[in-house]
């Protein structure tokens, strides 16, 4: 069944700040080698998305952000001294807003945390305690009238070349994949409890686990990226460096992607979101 979302969508996410942070620091971070704004060197999945399914898009995310700042706090700036409001805050700040007095039945509620509370917890944060304040935010925008929700798995952390730097020993490369595994469980079960306690609530499960290995396999030839392992942006001289062929880079930096995979993102979401299946519409 082809389902048109023709009203707007509410985008709350982490991981693809398209300007917030930017506005929070006053134009100086993201740094200046970034697409202005963004940490990428382009326009990001959420810009991608609301251009494809034809909807306004309204983004309250912060890079660095957590799920919950009394859990964990996030910070961003060049000096990552600058405090940025988590997902719980950046929910609370929408519905106190004028966004949320729209009829919401057909928005879409985007949510994607990927691994920021273990990056600042060093690892210490409970994974069920982190994906807790997640359903918190659901819970909220349920009951202000969201009733579509696209949720997002995290990411398999230690596929980043930020997990795979030499000053990563052993013992803490095992517990980032233990950390994905209680995540992404306890996310599973989270989002069960969710829909069995709304039954007019429709949510959309996206793998970005599944999304990652797909795309190795079935985009990435056409769109010329070869590049899986390294990061573009070389932070171990000063100034960071760029490489010269980005385009062919799945990872702009340590943790975020290029901006052509971003797109591709957007494409398996859209895909997820009419029904074809994440992985299998057009290609």
């Amino acid at each position: 069944m082809l389902i048109h979302f023709q009203t707007f969508s509410i985008i709350i996410k982490l991981k693809s700040d398209n300007g917030n942070v930017y506005k929070l620091t006053n134009g100086t971070w993201p740094a200046s080698y970034n697409y202005p704004g963004r940490f990428s060197n382009g326009i990001v999945w959420p810009e991608y998305l609301s251009k494809l399914l034809n909807i306004p898009l309204f983004d309250y995310a912060y890079g660095s952000a957590t799920a919950d700042e009394t859990l964990v706090q996030g910070y961003t700036g060049a000096n990552m001294d600058i405090k940025v409001p988590g997902v719980v805050q950046q929910v609370q700040t929408f519905v106190s807003s004028k966004d949320a007095n729209a009829d919401l039945s057909n928005a879409i509620a985007t949510i994607l945390i990927s691994g920021n509370d273990y990056f600042f917890s060093n690892l210490t944060v409970d994974p069920k305690e982190v994906v807790s304040r997640l359903a918190q935010s659901w819970e909220t925008l349920y009951q202000n009238g969201i009733r579509n929700f696209l949720i997002i798995s995290l990411p398999k952390l230690s596929n980043l070349p930020a997990a795979r730097d030499p000053s990563v020993n052993q013992s803490q490369f095992a517990l980032i994949q233990s950390v994905e595994i209680k995540h992404n469980n306890a996310l599973c079960d989270a989002i069960e409890q969710f829909t069995n306690a709304y039954q007019d609530v429709k949510v959309y499960e996206f793998d970005m686990a599944m999304f990652f290995d797909w795309f190795k396999q079935k985009r990435a030839a056409s769109l010329d990226i070869t590049n899986f392992t390294n990061a573009c942006v070389d932070f171990n001289v000063s100034p960071p460096k760029i490489c010269a062929n980005p385009e062919t880079y799945f990872y702009w930096d340590a943790v975020h992607l290029t901006t052509k995979v971003h797109g591709a993102l957007a494409d398996s979401f859209q895909s997820e979101l009419l029904g074809f299946g994440a992985f299998d519409y057009m290609y």
